[in-house]
């Protein structure tokens, strides 16, 4: 990725590890690698965070690099932003291939972290 990501402090790892792997748990069930930002903000909130603090550990663990934000549809989602294009596009690929019913919104999110990685920046 272009944005060069500095070390992040000691407060915002403490507040960004409950995201990340919450995250990461997650990424595991999905047939894409993308979370709606509203479920990491809901199982934050679950997990006793108000909405304002799930919120900035969620834009904490963004600006840091340690996940990417997509928009599809009317909805964000949170991929790893480690991702290529071209796997993004396979995973895709293969989740069309694999669903009678899929959420265009999924797709829609897929397409356009491609678009922004083949621009060379992040959301």
């Amino acid at each position: 990725m272009s944005k060069t990501v500095g070390k992040p402090s000691s407060d915002e790892t403490g507040l960004t590890e409950p995201v990340i792997r919450e995250f990461d748990r997650r990424v595991e069930k999905r047939p894409l690698p993308l979370v709606p930002r509203s479920a990491l903000v809901g199982a934050q909130i679950h997990d006793g965070r108000s909405l304002e603090e799930a919120n900035r550990a969620i834009t904490v663990a963004h600006r840091s690099g340690a996940v990417a934000q997509v928009r599809g549809g009317d909805r964000l989602y949170l991929v790893d932003p480690e991702l290529s294009p071209e796997t993004l596009l396979d995973e895709l690929r293969a989740y069309l291939e694999s669903v009678e019913d899929h959420d265009d919104s999924l797709v829609g999110a897929v397409n356009a972290r491609r678009q922004e990685l083949r621009d060379g920046g992040d959301a």
